[in-house]
């Protein structure tokens, strides 16, 4: 009978804990003195809900609890002996409201009261910082007059200007229910400052504030939107919730068994299982406690970093898995957007209504279904690509892939990919930039082609918009036509036979020495091996720093730079201005070209 009655003495959630514990050293013949009993009942007591002692109080044993409750009275008496050193009077106050266990609310009467309060709880309410403001400063105090909450308030406005725990910290969960006694005792209206600290629900315009006063509403009742704060100590929650329910950062929450009418959000939770439709989306982000989502969600789902391993319902919006480790098989419809980059997965069995992101996965090797946008696999181990992509291709940095025979409906970037052969035209773009392996393009690009410091050797068709060869080692001959610019910089490109739409940039190369073809636009081959020039130039000439050009003589539409360079005679028209500094022309042509003296720069 004796061991029934002191296991009642211990709080609720310890109860089953106290049970074993007493029982054990009942069997071993050391059953605890009631002096012991009582103080590691009082140092339970003392534990504040979510605290690590207090989630893992199965894993301690007896002998453990008494060095804690040991330790816990050692600060107590610690803490008493400040008393005197916190100054002030802790005794100039008036009680305005008894609460349960010896607990009270008391009102500071003077400057010396508030410095005691300010000292005790460690933030500003002393230091005469609140003496003359005309603002009520309650105390919750326990039955040893230590402060526990602050609350400044405004009398005339009835209103709570702050709210503070010690060091101006948030007061936590257990705190709440004598919070909003203090309110309907001064018949506070405002809630504002309580649904920023606490749980709270909201049901036809009025607020439930509070886990205790949530968990006693009527298990029929459908909340308009709940908010559990990271303090809750809810473990599951049955009720219905029409609107929105946030319990993000909760740690005691396991099941929601009630059906959500808009959003869930329970990012950073130990949530473990959700048995309801979600109508809306659903934020599981950084889970380390869910495994499975079998409920329908009729909006998006985000499970970024977390714990997720299965799905086994489709998905009306955009799904989010990056990050994931667990997450293999992707076995459902998806109605928009996927997100599975850095994560473990290795396999899609349903088409893709949106976008597919698998960029730095690992184990990810065949895209066997239709994605109706765009594909990104960059940086992935991805060795095969069976089906036509709706939109654009990103496939740089892989390095297993080395043929594409599908249909891109936008760009490929191939940039530093081991790609070697594409077989589809292109309509978009086409990266090919510091690629090793891919030699030849034979297929038509309908907008620009970026080949920048590649190993390709040969273009066989026609380039709609820019191409650019800078930086090629291997690339010597362009037998097909360039619709918007070339850039050839540092390339050791030997020859141009078709004619360019745009701009030719062929600065810094060693090798080109005739440019014999129409230029749409301007001409850069500073610090080049040019040597004759052909045709006429409707834009800019660049021939700063040429060894070998020493006769220009082609029209130039705007100006010419011949800036330190061999030129030695210019005998066409040029219309816009000519840099000659540091350069000795052999003949004065100013009667040979329309050009003003006054544009002549030598």
């Amino acid at each position: 009978m004796k061991f029934e009655e002191d296991v009642k003495l211990f709080p609720e959630f310890s109860q089953k804990w106290a049970e074993k514990r007493l029982a054990k050293e009942e069997n071993k013949n050391q059953y605890p003195s009631p002096e012991s009993i009582r103080s590691t009942r009082d140092w339970l007591v003392s534990l504040e809900p979510g605290s690590e002692l207090y989630r893992k109080l199965d894993r301690v044993s007896w002998a453990d609890a008494q060095k804690c409750q040991e330790k816990w009275h050692e600060a107590l008496a610690r803490k008493s002996a400040k008393m005197t050193e916190y100054g002030g009077k802790p005794d100039d106050v008036s009680p305005v409201l008894n609460l349960e266990n010896g607990w009270r609310w008391v009102k500071l009467n003077s400057p010396e009261s508030k410095d005691y309060e300010g000292n005790a709880m460690g933030h500003c309410v002393g230091q005469g910082s609140y003496d003359d403001d005309g603002s009520i400063i309650f105390s919750l105090r326990d039955k040893n007059n230590i402060p526990h909450i602050t609350v400044q308030f405004n009398c005339e406005r009835r209103i709570v200007i702050e709210i503070q725990g010690k060091g101006n910290t948030k007061p936590t969960q257990k705190y709440c229910d004598d919070i909003i006694k203090l309110y309907k005792e001064y018949d506070v209206q405002d809630y504002g400052k309580l649904i920023n600290l606490f749980s709270y629900a909201q049901r036809n315009g009025e607020y439930i504030i509070g886990d205790n006063n949530i968990l006693s509403c009527d298990k029929n009742t459908v909340f308009d939107y709940v908010k559990l704060n990271e303090t809750s100590t809810i473990t599951e929650f049955n009720y219905d919730v029409s609107g929105d329910l946030d319990i993000e950062g909760t740690q005691q929450l396991k099941i929601i068994n009630g059906k959500v009418g808009g959003n869930l959000n329970a990012r950073k939770t130990k949530l473990e299982k959700i048995f309801k439709d979600i109508k809306g989306n659903l934020d599981i982000s950084y889970t380390t406690h869910f495994k499975e989502l079998a409920v329908n969600v009729g909006g998006s789902v985000n499970g970024h970093s977390s714990h997720i391993e299965n799905i086994t319902k489709d998905i009306d919006g955009r799904l989010d898995i990056s990050e994931t480790k667990y997450f293999k098989f992707l076995d459902v419809k998806v109605g928009d957007n996927v997100d599975a980059s850095n994560s473990n997965i290795e396999r899609i069995t349903q088409d893709i209504e949106g976008s597919l992101n698998i960029s730095n996965t690992e184990n990810f090797k065949s895209l066997d279904v239709t994605v109706g946008e765009s594909v990104d696999a960059s940086n992935s181990n991805i060795e095969r690509i069976t089906k036509d992509i709706e939109g654009s291709l990103n496939i740089s940095g892989t390095r297993h892939l080395k043929i594409l025979d599908i249909n891109i409906g936008e760009n490929l970037n191939a940039r530093g990919s081991n790609i070697e052969k594409i077989s589809k035209n292109i309509i978009g773009n086409l990266n090919i930039s510091e690629t090793e392996h891919f030699k030849e393009l034979d297929v038509e690009v309908g907008r620009n082609v970026f080949a920048t410091g590649s190993k390709v050797e040969r273009i066989t068709k026609n380039i709609r918009g820019n191409l650019e060869l800078s930086k090629t080692k291997h690339f010597k001959e362009l037998d097909a036509t360039v619709g918007g610019n070339l850039d050839a910089e540092k390339s050791s490109i030997q020859e141009i036979k078709k004619d360019v739409g745009g701009s030719v940039n062929v600065a810094k190369t060693q090798n080109f020495k005739l440019l014999a073809v129409k230029v749409g636009d301007s001409v850069d081959a500073r610090y080049s091996n040019l040597e004759t020039i052909t045709q006429n130039i409707p834009g800019n000439l660049n021939i700063d720093m040429t060894k070998n050009f020493k006769s220009l003589d082609v029209e130039v539409g705007k100006n010419v730079s011949a800036r330190r360079c061999n030129l030695k005679t210019i005998t066409k028209k040029i219309k816009g201005e000519i840099d000659t500094t540091q350069t000795q022309l052999l003949e004065n042509y100013n009667n040979k070209v329309e050009c003003q003296k006054s544009k002549l720069r030598m």
